[in-house]
């Protein structure tokens, strides 16, 4: 019957107009070519997909060109993404969407407005906000995917979701502790997450005051572009200012380990603290540093430089996660990474020298 043809044709990603009925002209492009423009056509049930997409309702309802020829095109949104569009629209696939997957459709169910598919992407990432707290008692939060997730919310009506993630980062961004506090974001996350700070500013003028470790942001600051530079600096500068409490760091100590790095590190370079102290690992000798790795603070077990020149070997025993903004090295919420650290939670204790005779001018 008519009513159960597949009469409306979807045109996917940008299709060269000589082709948009599959027909090839061999003058014009090459068969794989051609052939990859075919492939960029879905057909559907128009009733079904109007009732799916209110922006599909009103394209086939009115007097335009789409009303007459059953041809629609979307020529922002690439295959893949649009196979997976469509693929969560079937309730049977609905509960397998993860939040990566809400970060590549969700906006466009929002902009074409795909009723049930926004309504889904909304309860995934209420879920994903819910579980903050359990991730951060985990050491799995990602915050590049947190920061992605809060502002496709706020971009995509996803209202429920927004509500609570809104909530979540409004305390990270103004309440400092440690990792997770205004030291956990860098640059490039607080640039992302400028048009949110500005809604909340205005939306909540307490927010607005802990944005700021001492004073408050003017609008103009936040819509600079040295914004994102200057939050991160004044909160490392709190963080310093908060161990340090204008005093000079002798050493550290380390404990909890159960290994023979337990004990004093000190340092002649600010990112690398050592001592003398070594172990046996897998049949080899390695002794023992806390310095900063590639983005965060790290206890590595370090092996002798080896005779013929190569380098020394290194084995990331521990890892802080979100300590890339930190000046010294956490005191706790350490990550085993080798397996001779599994089960074992090390803390850091900084020890301070005694100036006291020499700030107040007299003799130590």
């Amino acid at each position: 019957m008519q009513s159960h043809e597949l009469n409306l044709k979807i045109l996917i990603g940008c299709i060269s107009k000589g082709n948009i009925d599959g027909n090839i002209d061999d003058n014009s492009q090459s068969t794989e070519e051609s052939s990859s423009n075919v492939n960029n056509v879905r057909w559907y049930h128009s009733a079904v997909m109007a009732q799916q997409s209110k922006y599909i309702d009103v394209m086939l309802a009115s007097p335009m060109k789409e009303s007459q020829t059953n041809e629609i095109s979307f020529p922002d949104i690439d295959l893949d993404t649009w196979d997976m569009m469509m693929k969560y629209l079937n309730a049977s696939e609905a509960r397998r969407m993860t939040v990566e997957d809400v970060l590549v459709v969700g906006e466009y169910y929002d902009q074409y407005d795909f009723v049930q598919g926004r309504l889904l992407c909304d309860q995934v990432l209420l879920e994903y906000f819910q579980g903050s707290k359990q991730q951060e008692n985990e050491m799995s939060l990602d915050v590049d995917t947190m920061v992605e997730a809060i502002t496709l919310a706020f971009k995509a009506n996803l209202t429920d979701a927004f509500k609570e993630g809104s909530g979540y980062v409004k305390e990270k961004l103004t309440v400092h502790k440690i990792p997770f506090g205004p030291t956990m974001f860098d640059r490039e996350q607080i640039a992302k997450l400028v048009p949110l700070i500005i809604h909340f500013c205005e939306d909540d003028s307490s927010f607005r005051h802990g944005l700021h470790p001492w004073d408050e942001y003017g609008k103009e600051e936040i819509e600079s572009s040295l914004f994102p530079r200057l939050f991160v600096s004044e909160w490392q500068l709190v963080e310093t200012d908060r161990v340090l409490k204008q005093d000079f760091l002798s050493h550290i100590v380390l404990s909890g380990t159960c290994l023979e790095a337990d004990g004093s590190f000190k340092s002649e370079n600010p990112w690398v603290y050592e001592c003398d102290r070594f172990t046996e690992i897998d049949g080899e000798w390695f002794g023992f540093s806390i310095q900063f790795s590639s983005d965060c603070w790290t206890i590595v077990a370090k092996s002798e430089e080896q005779e013929d020149g190569n380098a020394a070997e290194e084995k990331i025993l521990w890892e802080n996660p979100y300590s890339g903004n930190l000046p010294l090295p956490p005191r706790m919420n350490w990550k085993a990474v080798h397996s001779v650290a599994k089960g074992r939670q090390p803390t850091i204790q900084y020890i301070r020298q005694r100036v006291r005779g020499l700030l107040s001018g007299t003799k130590p």
